[in-house]
């Protein structure tokens, strides 16, 4: 029996990920509930950084309309211009085909670093995972931000929730997700990077 929890520690250890607790988080519930991290909010339905509070598939969130942006700062110092690992945790509703726009500041002086993230139409609440090693959060976006979330398409996104960490992930160490591929399919028991 030791032996079995020697090996499940062991294998814990090989597939943690390299972080630390949370380090600043948001909970767009009504009310807003934030640990070191803002949303900058406005009332002005024609300011870029417009946002509202509503509900979808039963949470409160944060809608941003179709070309508005929301834009969050992480309190100094939190996280710094040099902690350049970070994984974020970014909680949506998955509605529509479109890419929602994840863009923060970078070290290589890009204020708009972008990274979209491909919504799929589920029309359920998932978390997405991203992790950076070029960040440098140092307020360079409009509004004093550090990163904003939202799209030019036109399309609305719903956000619930985002973490931030400092740290950074081991790729071997995450976990495949399941898929339902066919008979047919030749990449059954495959993972596909």
């Amino acid at each position: 029996m030791n032996i079995r929890i020697l090996l499940l520690f062991l294998c814990l250890l090989c597939i943690h990920k390299v972080v630390k607790a949370v380090d600043a988080s948001i909970t767009l519930s009504n009310p807003t509930v934030s640990n070191n991290l803002t949303l900058f909010i406005v009332t002005d339905s024609t300011n870029e950084p417009y946002t509202i509070q509503t509900t979808i598939g039963g949470v409160a969130c944060r809608q941003i309309p179709g070309s508005k942006y929301g834009y969050f700062n992480v309190t100094a110092p939190t996280v710094t211009s040099s902690q350049n690992n970070l994984i974020f945790t970014i909680t949506y509703f998955d509605s529509g085909t479109d890419v929602m726009a994840f863009q923060y500041n970078a070290i290589n002086g890009v204020n708009y670093q972008n990274i979209g993230i491909q919504k799929t139409n589920t029309n359920a609440w998932i978390t997405a995972t991203i992790a950076l090693s070029d960040a440098s959060f140092r307020n360079a976006q409009n509004n004093g931000a550090d990163f904003r979330i939202g799209t030019t398409t036109g399309y609305n996104n719903y956000i619930s929730a985002i973490t931030v960490a400092v740290g950074s992930l081991n790729p071997a160490g995450e976990p495949v997700p399941s898929t339902t591929g066919s008979s047919y399919s030749e990449f059954i028991g495959k993972a596909v990077a």
